[in-house]
């Protein structure tokens, strides 16, 4: 994976500042394209509740591949509801 970027829609002098609600992680590529990071894993691994970095609110360390979810899910926030 290359280099890291992370995206606070809001700005980071506002809160929450937190993975999958205003903070979005994605990388460069090895063809310098931007990805979502996740964006290799499966929609099932994305949302489960015991993989760590997924886009569930009980996940360990959840939120860092929402991007990725988001993208998978037609663009629909589905996750914040549940």
């Amino acid at each position: 994976m290359g280099k890291k970027i992370f995206i606070d829609v809001n700005g980071s002098n506002k809160l929450p500042n937190m993975a999958g609600k205003d903070l979005f992680f994605f990388y460069v590529n090895s063809d310098g394209f931007i990805k979502p990071y996740g964006d290799d894993w499966s929609l099932e691994k994305m949302s489960s509740a015991t993989q760590g970095n997924a886009c569930n609110l009980k996940a360990p360390l959840g939120g860092f591949v929402c991007a990725a979810r988001i993208m998978a899910e037609g663009w629909k926030i589905n996750y914040w509801n549940k």
